[in-house]
């Protein structure tokens, strides 16, 4: 199962130049950034939370269809963490996996071929805001603005099952575990 976080609207300066659209409608090479998401993700049960007030274009609501996708609507003005909460209430308590990623994420193919809880990491990109990964006390920082390279959360998740991060989210966003620079995993 995949969980598109994608209930907020893109940054003002990509606004200008796509217009309000949930991140996961972001155009790549002629396709939905969700396309390649789902593609990647080798999921088919898939949902995707939208911000509630968006109003899908025709081509949209086909898209949807057609990749047959369970739309979550979301507050925008919500946090992340709120929105993950109620994303995991909707959906209900499962017992299998469950792979989470942002809207505005593509990760190629990851197959761990066991069911493990992955946090993925990546080196961050100097000069934005993102979650930076704190060595020296193995947690992540809230977002901070990037000065120098380091290791940060990309948006992908993946828990055995939906206790994991439904218990994560709904107490303090912090985990332990050993870093795997190489793989772009956080495993906990």
């Amino acid at each position: 199962m995949l969980l598109i976080l994608s209930g907020s609207y893109v940054s003002g300066d990509m606004q200008s130049e796509f217009g309000r659209i949930p991140p996961a409608f972001l155009p790549l090479a002629g396709k939905a950034l969700l396309e390649y998401q789902i593609d990647s993700s080798g999921e088919q049960d898939v949902f995707l939370a939208l911000p509630s007030d968006y109003d899908l274009s025709p081509a949209e609501s086909y898209l949807i269809e057609s990749l047959e996708l369970k739309i979550i609507s979301v507050d925008h003005r919500e946090s992340l963490k709120k929105c993950i909460v109620y994303c995991l209430d909707y959906v209900g308590q499962h017992n299998h996996p469950i792979k989470m990623l942002f809207g505005d994420t593509l990760i190629p193919s990851v197959n761990t071929n066991t069911n493990r809880n992955i946090i993925g990491i990546s080196n961050g990109l100097v000069g934005f805001y993102w979650a930076a990964f704190n060595k020296s006390i193995e947690t992540f920082n809230e977002n901070q603005y990037l000065r120098e390279n380091c290791l940060v959360l990309n948006g992908y998740f993946e828990f055995e099952n939906w206790s994991i991060p439904k218990q994560a989210f709904c107490t303090v966003f912090s985990y332990r575990g050993r870093v795997l620079p190489r793989r772009g995993a956080l495993i906990i």
